[in-house]
C-alpha cells in the first residue's frame, strides 16, 4: 500500500509507518507462534520471511524462504536469501549447499561466490574460499567485500603480500 502512494510523500514521511510496521510485527512474532507460510501467497511469504530475518527469527525465516524456493518463486532469492539466514544460524553446511543450488542456475552471479567464500571460510576450506572471493572479483571487479575476504583467506594461507594488495584494492 505504501509503495503505490509512494510519490505522493517524501521518504521520511514513508519511512516512519514502515518502521512502526516493522516494530509491531516483530514484537507479535516474539509475542506468538506465527503460522507457517504453506498457505501464504508465495510473494507474501518471501516478504514474511524477510521481515522474521530482520526481527531476529531466522528459524522461522528459513522456513518461509524454504517453502518459497520449493513453489519456485522467486527461486534465486529465496535461495540465497534463505543461505544468509542460515548463516546467522551458523549452518555454513547448508548455506554452502544453497549457494551451490544457485551458481548451478546461474554461474555469474557475484554476490552468491562471495557469500560462498564467506561460508568456505567459516568452515575451514581457506584454500576453496579464496577460490570463490576470485570468482567473485572475475564477475565484480569492484566487489571490495569479495577482496577483503579474499585477503583473509590469503593471509590464513600465509599469503600476506598477495593479502595486502587485495586490501588496497579493497579501500
Amino acid at each position: 500500500v505504501l509503495i503505490g502512494v509512494a510519490g505522493a510523500y517524501s521518504q521520511r514521511e514513508i519511512q516512519t509507518p514502515v518502521m512502526i510496521l516493522l516494530i509491531y510485527y516483530c514484537f507479535s512474532l516474539r509475542k506468538r507462534k506465527v503460522a507457517s507460510c504453506s498457505a501464504v501467497d508465495p510473494s507474501l511469504c518471501f516478504v514474511r520471511a524477510g521481515l522474521k530475518a530482520k526481527c531476529g527469527a531466522f528459524t522461522d525465516a528459513e522456513k518461509c524462504y524454504t517453502r518459497c524456493a520449493q513453489k519456485e518463486h522467486r527461486t534465486i532469492d529465496s535461495l540465497y536469501a534463505r543461505a544468509m539466514v542460515r548463516g546467522h544460524l551458523r549452518n555454513f553446511q547448508g548455506a554452502l549447499e544453497d549457494l551451490d543450488k544457485i551458481l548451478a542456475m546461474d554461474i555469474k552471479q557475484f554476490r552468491v561466490h562471495t557469500a560462498r567464500g564467506a561460508a568456505l571460510n567459516n568452515l575451514g576450506r581457506t584454500a576453496e574460499a579464496e577460490s570463490a572471493y576470485s570468482s567473485a572479483i572475475f564477475y565484480e571487479p569492484d566487489n571490495a567485500r569479495a577482496y577483503r575476504g579474499r585477503a583473509v583467506a590469503r593471509i590464513l594461507l600465509g599469503r600476506s603480500s598477495e593479502a595486502l594488495t587485495d586490501l588496497d584494492i579493497a579501500v
